[in-house]
């Protein structure tokens, strides 16, 4: 048996602790004064926010808390619960929120992160090795939202306590604390996401295909289009192969082609040998001996007829020296002349059997390099290859998601079938249900309703249904709430089964007829003479819900079961302070 023994701080300024008893806790906010001023943020929430905080609710803006959270690093958080005789205390603080400090039964006190937290707090509160189904370290914060619902969305759905998780998530949660093997429930979430997967996969594939291909209906044509023209271009090539002639002639047209350039440059450079050779035509002796000889005749006449005969020699020699040139350049001019012609010719030749080949390429529609061929090709079944690849993932996702669905068409089968064999667990939920709600609600035309329903329309298969034939309204259906949290909790009492004997709700008979709330409060009082629990409840100070006869008249006085106190003075408010 699981139960809250007290809440407090260290150090122990920061509020009064709070001890916890078995039966009804009522957490109360008083009135003082004649005027009446709100009985709001005075401390009651408060509180049911600090036992939340040390069973590791997030901590963050949104959080009630953090407004406090100037004075609130200055201490940790103590909670201590009773586990089946052992005291296990979990301490935690607003300023290293992820550190938490568990004492279990007097050992040393143990430093843990809160993920590592959870999972011990879980195994300890939840689970059970005599439990049958599925039952997960992680869970932990997903099921203290339903012991601990508040005014703020915790009444806002059966079954969808908190709006973040969807009934098909949480029915496994219910069906754990009802001690009824979730296993089918598990799984049929599983089968969920993975379709839900396999959807996202075959959206995403088929958008791909969309943006580069157009419109999916049309992706096979594009498909066969691709297939027979890759087979028209490998014909072609296969006629291309077929007469080796064809690749030898393009290659020998490669090769002449390669062969003129060589002879177009060799001639280019004969051409600039030539061009230089002609230019050496134009050497010349250009000097007059007689000039240089009167220029030193002034001098010494002598030395003058020696330098003129000397220089006349000197000339005489150059001059066979030019006609020797002239006469090897004329003959090397010659010889250039001959091999620029010879090159002409060449040239001429080549380009002819160059164009024959050409034209014979031509006539067989296999002008150009095999490699343009070879390339359209490659191409062409590159795109196929994507595109059929594509469609077989197509395919493939298809299948798979046909099979998984056919999978999930037999498990429902199987659900169907499991909803019939618990048909006694249900039987006695239900009357535990109906109890509850009879002591509340005294209509026989308007009955209330408890049972599971396999329901194919419905994600979460096993459908619970927790209601009445009004519960639209806003105080009947949070009515029905406040039957079904106590149904779970009286089934859990009965049955000793290891999950929390305690329920906390936060706000619950607001909206709700005062005369109902008598009833509960009644009916709670007396559950607590024959069975072990905790219902911890906020209420505010009001004499017509305690006095009224009207409403019906309280079997015990409340009062005693107050177990914190708070007023509309600040003194008298949790921290003692406004915050």
């Amino acid at each position: 048996m699981i139960f809250l023994k007290e809440i407090s701080s260290e150090p122990s300024d920061l509020f009064d602790t709070v001890k916890f008893k078995k039966g009804i806790n009522v957490i109360y906010g008083k009135q003082i004064g004649n005027q009446k001023p709100s009985l709001n943020s005075i401390g009651k929430s408060t509180l049911i926010s600090l036992i939340d905080f040390c069973l590791l609710s997030e901590f963050n803006k949104k959080h009630k808390l953090y407004k406090a959270k100037s004075f609130l690093d200055n201490y940790k958080i103590v909670l201590k619960i009773d586990i089946s005789g052992k005291e296990l205390m979990i301490k935690r603080s607003s300023k290293n929120d992820k550190k938490i400090f568990l004492t279990e039964g007097g050992e040393k006190e143990m430093e843990i992160n809160i993920e590592d937290a959870k999972k011990v707090l879980y195994k300890k509160m939840f689970f059970s090795k005599e439990y049958c189904g599925v039952s997960e370290g992680k869970w932990f914060r997903s099921i203290i939202p339903l012991l601990i619902r508040n005014e703020k969305k915790g009444f806002l759905d059966t079954i969808e306590y908190i709006s973040e998780v969807r009934r098909h998530v949480s029915t496994r949660y219910h069906l754990m604390l009802m001690n009824i093997d979730n296993t089918f429930s598990d799984t049929n979430l599983e089968y969920i996401k993975e379709l839900k997967m396999k959807e996202e996969d075959l959206g995403g594939i088929k958008r791909i295909i969309e943006n580069q291909y157009g419109d999916i209906e049309s992706i096979n044509n594009q498909a066969d289009k691709l297939k027979k023209e890759i087979e028209v271009a490998e014909e072609s090539k296969k006629e291309f192969q077929l007469n080796s002639t064809y690749e030898q002639e393009q290659e020998k047209a490669n090769e002449l082609t390669k062969q003129i350039k060589k002879i177009i440059l060799e001639n280019n450079h004969l051409r600039d040998l030539l061009d230089g050779y002609k230019e050496s035509y134009k050497l010349e002796i250009d000097i007059d001996t007689k000039k240089i000889s009167s220029i030193y005749k002034e001098i010494d006449e002598s030395l003058s007829l020696e330098l003129k005969k000397t220089l006349d020699e000197a000339v005489e020699f150059k001059n066979k020296l030019i006609d020797s040139r002239k006469n090897f350049i004329k003959n090397k001019v010659k010889e250039i002349e001959r091999d620029l012609i010879k090159n002409s010719l060449k040239i001429k030749s080549f380009d002819l059997e160059r164009a024959n080949i050409f034209n014979f390429l031509e006539n067989k529609k296999a002008i150009g390099d095999l490699n343009e061929l070879f390339n359209l090709i490659s191409d062409k079944k590159q795109v196929y290859d994507d595109l059929k690849s594509k469609i077989s993932l197509i395919e493939d996702l298809n299948k798979s998601y046909l099979n998984k669905k056919t999978q999930y068409s037999k498990l429902q089968e199987e659900i169907n079938e499991f909803i019939k064999a618990i048909k006694t667990n249900i039987s006695s939920l239900r009357e535990i249900y109906t109890e509850i709600y009879d002591s509340l609600y005294h209509s026989e035309n308007k009955e209330g309703f408890f049972d599971i329903v396999f329901d194919k329309n419905k994600k979460s298969k096993i459908y619970i249904v927790a209601s009445s034939q009004d519960a639209d309204g806003f105080g009947k259906g949070r009515g029905c709430i406040l039957v079904y949290d106590l149904m779970l909790l009286f089934n859990i009492v009965k049955n000793k089964i290891n999950n929390p004997h305690f329920w906390i709700h936060d706000g619950v008979f607001n909206g709700v007829y005062k005369n109902q709330f008598v009833s509960a409060m009644n009916l709670l009082n007396k559950k607590a003479a024959e069975l072990e629990f905790q219902y911890i409840i906020t209420l505010n100070e009001d004499e017509e819900i305690i006095a009224d006869k009207k409403f019906g008249k309280l079997e015990f006085d409340i009062k005693d079961n107050v177990i914190a106190e708070y007023t509309n003075e600040t003194k008298g408010k949790i921290f003692k302070r406004e915050f």
